[in-house]
């Protein structure tokens, strides 16, 4: 019996374009059924796709959201909460989702 060698896949290495990070994420809000861990999940591979760890490190948090003032992207919490995810996701919001 032969073993069967598999290597770890990382979303984040095929996440490229912000078209492709939009939908990843509102692909994932359709499937997390309200469980916050696999949004913040999905969160985490798009920073991770998009910036480096010290670029990552840096974020802010308001009451607002959170914004990467390096990679100048933000994400408001009430346009996290009523699905909208950005200029990317159609034509449901601004840059921000705020």
């Amino acid at each position: 019996m032969t073993k069967t060698m598999t290597t770890r896949y990382d979303v984040a290495e095929h996440l490229r374009t912000p078209e492709e990070m939009a939908a990843y994420l509102e692909a994932s809000f359709e499937e997390a059924n309200g469980d916050a861990a696999f949004i913040a999940k999905a969160l985490g591979d798009i920073a991770r796709a998009k910036g480096t760890t010290q670029e990552l490190n840096n974020i802010e948090v308001s009451p607002y959201g959170l914004h990467w003032p390096d990679l100048d992207e933000d994400l408001s919490f009430s346009g996290l909460f009523r699905g909208d995810y950005g200029q990317f996701a159609g034509n449901r919001g601004s840059k921000c989702g705020g």
